[in-house]
């Protein structure tokens, strides 16, 4: 198995993972990068994998940060599906929308700016994506309930868990089946405060595959994980690994870092 951070690594916004085994290829998550000129390159960037070898894109939740982006990934071909929530479906539907609107303003703007000697505006004329890219993407998305599990692959299986964060958040459990055994990967995206009107407490996950062990590994937000706030301020620059088993920090590294086969293996109690 290859895990590869491509977003949400020295930085919270632009969450992406790529996970890549000998059978399946996909993504969790899809997010805008957000704040400032060097935000704005990235997203108009090409993506560090290609769109259209991908078999299925998973989502933790609706917010731009995490989902932003999924429109340009099918406007450059991506044609799976992609799972999330029933809730975050919905949500989507709007704010992707939403974002579509914002994106073509700006563009306008950029243009405008652009005919008054503006020269630094005419680096991206076009928007980020339309609307009707925005509506496309959105026939795309497949509604999973929370707690059901799903097979979006024959080698893969998934199982929504509420993240206690927004309307429709989950963390993922994702069950890989290979030549070496189950390999479980749990994706906690933002994790909610207990106790909070509206939303539910997060669901625990279980360490351990039903009917048997499993290792885990689970890549946690920046948000989510503690400590790791402190990556805008460059104490930690990276993501964390912890181990499901035990919850011992595994690994710190920077953007883009691949973690292969062993090097998933908690450093504490071996899982």
């Amino acid at each position: 198995m290859r895990l590869s951070f491509l977003g949400a690594a020295e930085e919270v916004t632009g969450s992406c993972y790529l996970v890549e085994t000998g059978s399946a290829r996909f993504i969790v998550d899809c997010g805008m990068f957000q704040g400032g000129r060097e935000a704005n390159e990235k997203n108009y960037g090409r993506f560090a994998f290609d769109p259209r070898a991908l078999d299925f894109a998973l989502l933790t939740h609706a917010h731009i940060d995490h989902s932003g982006m999924l429109p340009r990934l099918v406007a450059a071909g991506f044609r799976g599906q992609v799972f999330t929530t029933r809730a975050t479906v919905d949500l989507l539907r709007v704010m992707l929308l939403d974002s579509a609107h914002i994106q073509e303003k700006e563009a306008e703007w950029r243009e405008r700016a652009a005919r008054r000697g503006r020269t630094e505006e005419r680096r991206h004329p076009e928007p980020l994506y339309t609307v009707a890219e925005a509506e496309t993407c959105c026939k795309q998305l497949h509604a999973v309930d929370y707690d059901a599990t799903i097979n979006p692959h024959a080698s893969v299986r998934c199982r929504f868990r509420d993240a206690g964060h927004i309307l429709g958040a989950a963390i993922i459990e994702v069950w890989l089946e290979g030549e070496g055994g189950s390999r479980k990967v749990v994706f906690s995206g933002d994790i909610g405060q207990p106790g909070r009107p509206v939303v539910r407490d997060r669901r625990p996950f279980g360490a351990r595959r039903p009917g048997g062990a499993a290792r885990v590994a689970a890549p946690l937000s920046a948000r989510a994980a503690p400590g790791v706030r402190g990556a805008r301020r460059g104490r930690y620059r990276a993501a964390l690994l912890r181990c499901g088993a035990c919850t011992t920090g595994l690994e710190r590294d920077g953007a883009g870092r691949a973690f292969r086969g062993d090097d998933l293996t908690c450093t504490r109690c071996d899982f």
